[in-house]
């Protein structure tokens, strides 16, 4: 039996960007797992091609995702890492 893992802290400047109204800021293990299990209202529509994208520019800091109350996610380049 393993230990259950700890999300990964968000060490990157931008942590403290405030999220959009009515929204939260996920961590990237967060923002990674809600990506790969299509745990959201687009689930559905992505693709594997995008997805993997998208958690690499996460987890390297330079996108930043928020989640709604009703589960939809919004994407957001962070300043000055484009």
């Amino acid at each position: 039996m393993g230990h259950p893992t700890a999300p990964t802290p968000d060490p990157s400047p931008q942590a403290g960007i405030p999220a959009p109204p009515g929204a939260r800021i996920l961590t990237p293990d967060e923002a990674a797992h809600l990506i790969v299990t299509g745990d959201h209202p687009a689930g559905g529509k992505g693709s594997l091609e995008i997805d993997a994208a998208l958690i690499t520019l996460v987890r390297d800091g330079r996108v930043r995702v928020a989640q709604f109350p009703d589960g939809t996610l919004a994407f957001a380049v962070v300043p000055d890492t484009a």
